[in-house]
């Protein structure tokens, strides 16, 4: 059985003006909550969505946010409290952008990626970001995701050095750092100095062009053309990455005002009827749940179709069309 990891970074950053005199109110709810023209379509519609259809999601928490003055731990201990009803993982996921608002954390500001911090500022920012959790009331953190995906070699030696076991900060489809160090496989444990690399899945959708597995990125069709394919080439784990504010547009955008990205969130409801309909075969787990072993042997790698790439083409082109 494919053990299916849905992982869901869960953040907010200051966008709108004045949002220390808010109190980030603004923002959380737009990024965090999804909440956009009377629908919510964030953090506690996407737990509905898995508990309707059986699924465990891993739920990588941006935690730095806490810790400035002007927001406080109330709205963590908030997504903290939410998140372990449902009987979900909290993972951790710090997005340094954070930093030069904390005046707790004694780490100059040197890029919003943490890979461009020496080795042992990495390590104090983990476990800061840890920490956050563990008074929020987190208890299931064994696992890190750099925000950005924006790790190097560095950040897999200050992962373990923080206690945590699994690295799911690699992602095929963004820029890497020539010094990072790269998995061997996406569906097989790549083990570093004692933490295991667990990779977001990818899948050729052309020739040598590759493709994350993220709600946004893929149709629901290729999703499911990748989780079947993985499957059968006997994979151990498949990782899906998603964000809480994934269905959501124009969050940034300098005339338009945000609004629901309909085609994700329909995509997101297809994956998951799909993975609860199909539980004979795959099983969605925390990272919390995990034992694996780290493996040798040939992986095969997961090819898409013309039919399915075509079809997301298409899709996406009628969204911009609706959406104009």
């Amino acid at each position: 059985m494919l053990k299916v990891l849905l992982t869901i970074d869960t953040e907010t950053y200051p966008i709108t003006k004045g949002w220390k005199e808010d109190h980030l109110v603004a923002d959380m709810k737009r990024d965090l909550y999804g909440e956009i023209d009377g629908r919510a379509v964030g953090l506690e519609y996407q737990l509905e969505t898995l508990s309707r259809h059986g699924l465990k999601g891993n739920f990588m928490a941006e935690s730095l946010f806490s810790a400035v003055p002007e927001v406080g731990p109330e709205p963590l201990n908030k997504i903290v409290r939410s998140i372990t009803a449902g009987g979900h993982d909290i993972q951790v996921h710090p997005h340094t952008e954070w930093i030069p608002h904390i005046p707790d954390l004694d780490i100059p500001y040197r890029s919003h990626l943490l890979r461009k911090y020496p080795l042992h500022d990495q390590e104090a920012i983990i476990r800061f970001a840890k920490a956050r959790l563990e008074e929020a009331g987190a208890t299931t953190s064994v696992a890190f995701r750099a925000g950005g995906f924006a790790a190097n070699t560095d950040t897999l030696i200050a992962v373990g050095n923080c206690g945590l076991k699994y690295d799911t900060s690699f992602n095929l489809c963004y820029q890497n750092e020539p010094n990072s160090h790269t998995p061997k496989f996406w569906g097989h444990v790549t083990e570093y100095r004692g933490v295991q690399q667990l990779p977001v899945a990818v899948f050729e959708d052309r020739p040598y062009h590759f493709r994350p597995a993220q709600i946004l990125a893929c149709s629901a069709r290729e999703m499911i053309h990748a989780l079947d394919s993985a499957e059968r080439y006997e994979w151990d784990f498949f990782v899906i990455v998603l964000h809480s504010f994934e269905m959501i547009s124009c969050r940034r955008h300098a005339t338009k005002a945000p609004r629901i990205r309909q085609v994700v969130v329909d995509r997101f409801e297809k994956v998951c009827e799909f993975l609860g309909n199909h539980r004979d075969r795959f099983t969605t787990v925390g990272f919390s749940d995990l034992d694996l072993a780290t493996s040798n042997k040939p992986e095969k790698a997961i090819k898409g179709t013309l039919r399915n790439t075509t079809g997301r083409m298409i899709e996406q082109a009628l969204h911009r069309v609706q959406t104009r």
